[in-house]
């Protein structure tokens, strides 16, 4: 039997709401921005991984985040990813934090009336080189308690979502993890 194909009716698309010019505006637009940019981050970054390289003391600064207010469905996050975040010493980035570290605004962000640095759905918040540096061992604790292994040197991640935070009690964090 000869395979026969189906015909069937053609697809029907509607009129473009935007036309090709506005289209390829905005597709130059975010081609051109890194929307998590912060100003004078990155080149403090670069010095202090140049350190570390160079077996030189390392000079001190904030581990920053762009942490996500809202989920995709509309809703805020719960209170239960902010304590999380909380937990790992994180605060929110402000204007005169952003001064204090001599970074920039970043070219996305606005100030939102409670004065945090925003951007769509996501709020910048920073937290010390030291907590961060007592963070990620503790991950690295952690990964060898559960999982039998360490992270390995150099990565440094530390993953917060609401399955995690809700796992989190007082209980479980103990004196040197929370800052008092």
């Amino acid at each position: 039997m000869a395979n026969k194909k189906a015909v069937g009716k053609p697809l029907l698309f509607g009129d473009a709401t935007f036309d090709d010019d506005r289209i390829e505006q905005i597709r130059a637009i975010d081609a051109n921005w890194d929307r998590s940019y912060v100003p004078g981050y990155g080149e403090k970054r670069m010095e202090y991984d140049l350190a570390v390289r160079d077996k030189r003391k390392p000079p001190s600064m904030p581990r920053l985040q762009w942490i996500r207010l809202g989920r995709v469905d509309g809703t805020e996050v719960g209170d239960n990813d902010m304590v999380a975040w909380a937990l790992l010493g994180y605060r929110f980035m402000t204007k005169e934090d952003l001064e204090a570290f001599s970074y920039g605004m970043p070219p996305t962000a606005y100030v939102d009336p409670q004065g945090r640095i925003r951007r769509a759905d996501l709020v910048l918040a920073f937290v010390d080189e030291a907590r961060w540096k007592r963070n990620v061992a503790h991950q690295r604790e952690i990964n060898a308690k559960f999982h039998g292994h360490a992270l390995a040197e150099g990565h440094e991640v530390i993953s917060v979502s609401e399955s995690n935070a809700r796992r989190v009690s007082s209980a479980d964090v103990d004196a040197n993890y929370v800052d008092t």
